[in-house]
């Protein structure tokens, strides 16, 4: 840093103008603190007395420390009307000794002569734009001090020559000196004036790319003048979304461009700004209207923001009418989707009620008739009766697991469950199916989770039942049921050592209806597994099946460990 800069080191977070300015004086002063020191000293040594003009240079002196000490205190103001007496002060004296006390003494004029040439010096270093033009007003000025100071010594008495040239001589070198020092003040002032020039070149490039960024978003921007509420600038994008010139936008009010129907209208838009400055940033929705009266919905985002020197609001609007539309639609077909669903369940549940009592009957008149008139039957005739109760049982099993499929999801009652406790429940109702097949369960504990405890007792039976059921001829299966955490999930398995399946049917047996066997080969309807998809799946989970023919299958669960609702997703 410059000894300038250290002397001027209060005004670092003062605008670049005041420090310019204070820099300036400081070498003006300096200037002059120096003319004054060297005017007495130089003057008296070549007269070898004390010169008349050493008061006045006191006086000066005194005046430019006060003011040096003021500026380097950061007190510019004073310091700066202080300087302005001073050299009101040295001139009025100069005038006054010049006129009156000297007014017919040449030693003077030379004097008065120097002075004059100073202050053209000075002003020139400050106004030059060129080097050349300030050493050329030195130049000058060095040849008419010395020019001037012997054309007057032809009027100075033989006697006092030596008394003059002394004097000549310590001007001729004021002068000299002067230029030297305002040269430095003229540098300094170029320096600046390179550095104002390269911030201002970086302040119209930055303005430049604000305007490229600020024309260039996908978004309407307004700025608002923060005490007013006016709008003092907006981007191209406003323009367009609103069907505006500039000016048009510039002279509008924000109850032009809104809907006007409560909850927004122009009363209601001054709420908002109001919030935006007194609690901070705002995010809403409003009906926006352009110029030709459509209205649009539009995001609202409004917040103080400091753009340039000053403090303004900032709006961001961004229309959302694709996406307010695209909301409705869903919301439509999510209603008619319930709707759907509810018919659905109701139909579902309706049909196999009233599809079970013909069902009971069928299957009634056909026990009656193989107790009562079975032995007057021929082979032929209970054959039938037996294909008829057959299918009765089929049918009515189809219709009940219809009927549960149905009911998933629809009534429930969640809570947090221990699974172990589920499997219990399955295990019982499998109990002599377990105990006849021969089968080995092995099982680790398993987690608690929000579910309802039918739901997971007929996850489980699904799944252990599918096991006993397609076991290998005279191996006794080996059913595993096992558990770990993953973060927020359990991870279940359910393993067997049966006959397996192919791997291309992975994702055929989880739907509905859909059997790898015959029905001689081995019982069943085809929804069993289906349930198991549609419990996991209610509950915001998955399943999939892993297994290879002859080696036995295994299925994977993954729950969440607290309940997702997916009909609350989106």
């Amino acid at each position: 840093m410059s000894i300038a800069g250290k002397l001027l080191s209060r005004y670092d977070a003062a605008d670049w103008l005041l420090k310019q300015k204070a820099r300036t004086l400081l070498l003006v002063v300096s200037i002059g603190m120096l003319a004054a020191l060297v005017d007495g000293v130089l003057t008296s040594l070549f007269l070898g007395r004390i010169a008349p003009t050493v008061y006045s240079d006191t006086v000066l002196l005194v005046m430019s420390a006060v003011t040096l000490l003021l500026l380097v205190r950061g007190r510019y103001i004073p310091a700066s009307t202080l300087a302005s007496i001073a050299i009101l002060f040295g001139l009025c004296f100069s005038r006054y000794l010049s006129t009156c006390l000297y007014a017919s003494d040449p030693a003077y004029d030379v004097s008065q002569n120097a002075v004059n040439l100073m202050l053209v010096i000075v002003f020139t270093a400050l106004i030059a734009e060129r080097y050349a033009q300030l050493a050329a007003m030195i130049v000058i000025s060095i040849i008419v001090t010395g020019g001037y100071g012997v054309a007057l010594r032809a009027r100075v008495l033989p006697a006092s020559f030596s008394t003059y040239d002394s004097i000549f001589l310590s001007k001729l070198l004021f002068v000299s000196l002067t230029g030297l020092m305002t040269s430095l003040l003229f540098f300094s002032n170029r320096a600046a004036v390179r550095v104002a020039r390269s911030e201002a070149r970086a302040s119209r490039s930055n303005e430049e790319n604000f305007r490229t960024i600020f024309n260039s978003v996908n978004d309407a921007i307004f700025v608002h003048d923060i005490a007013t509420g006016t709008i003092v600038d907006v981007n191209d994008r406003m323009c367009e979304m609103y069907r505006v010139t500039r000016t048009e936008a510039l002279t509008n009010s924000v109850g032009t461009m809104s809907a006007n129907i409560p909850p927004y209208t122009d009363r209601d838009a001054e709420a908002c700004f109001f919030r935006a400055r007194t609690e901070g940033p705002q995010l809403f929705e409003w009906l926006a209207k352009d110029s030709t009266g459509r209205t649009f919905w539009v995001e609202v985002n409004m917040r103080r923001a400091v753009i340039g020197p000053e403090e303004r609001i900032l709006v961001v609007v961004r229309d959302i009418s694709q996406r307010k539309a695209a909301d409705e639609r869903i919301t439509a077909y999510t209603v008619e989707l319930e709707r759907s669903n509810r018919e659905l369940k109701d139909f579902a549940f309706a049909a196999s009620h009233d599809l079970q009592e013909p069902l009971r009957k069928v299957r009634a008149f056909g026990d009656l008739l193989a107790t009562r008139f079975g032995a007057e039957l021929n082979a032929e005739g209970r054959e039938y009766i037996a294909y008829m109760q057959s299918s009765t049982e089929r049918m009515q099993t189809l219709i009940s697991d219809l009927l549960a499929y149905s009911r998933i999801g629809a009534v429930a009652d969640y809570a947090s469950l221990p699974l172990d406790t589920a499997l219990d429940d399955a295990l019982v109702l499998l109990e002599q199916e377990t105990a006849r097949s021969k089968a080995i369960i092995t099982r680790t504990p398993l987690p608690s989770l929000m579910a309802d405890r039918g739901q997971m007792r007929q996850l489980f039976q699904n799944l252990i039942s599918n096991a006993l059921k397609f076991r290998k001829p005279d191996i006794p299966p080996h059913i595993t049921i096992a558990s770990e955490v993953d973060g927020d999930h359990a991870v279940i398995t359910v393993s067997d050592n049966g006959i397996g399946f192919d791997k291309q049917y992975t994702d055929k047996i989880f739907v509905i209806f859909q059997r790898l066997h015959g029905r001689s080969e081995f019982s069943g309807t085809g929804i069993g597994l289906a349930i198991c998809k549609k419990i996991i799946e209610t509950l915001g989970g998955t399943i999939r099946a892993e297994s290879t023919v002859g080696e036995g299958s295994r299925f994977i669960i993954r729950l969440p460990l607290t309940r997702h609702d997916r009909n609350n997703e989106g």
